[in-house]
């Protein structure tokens, strides 16, 4: 009995440990993710705002607006 209960105690364990894993890797990989993003728009704005800042701010408004719609259909 006491056998069966490490088993079992020792694969929710497993289990557990794996479900973090993912998450966390997962985490990290979003995370990256949006920095590179914000990096790539940064450099594209800073090259292109010389004197259309109007253009610029305007596609990263329309940029946040996908990504909200995005977000807002993946959790529906």
């Amino acid at each position: 009995m006491a056998n069966a209960i490490s088993r079992l105690a020792g694969a929710f364990c497993y289990r557990w440990y794996l479900y973090c894993l993912v998450v966390i890797v997962g985490v990290h990989c979003y995370c990256l993710s949006v920095w590179c993003a914000f990096f790539v728009l940064n450099s594209f704005m800073k090259r292109h705002i010389e004197g259309f800042t109007g253009d610029t701010l305007g596609a990263a408004q329309q940029v946040q607006e996908i990504a909200i719609y995005t977000v807002l259909l993946a959790n529906s």
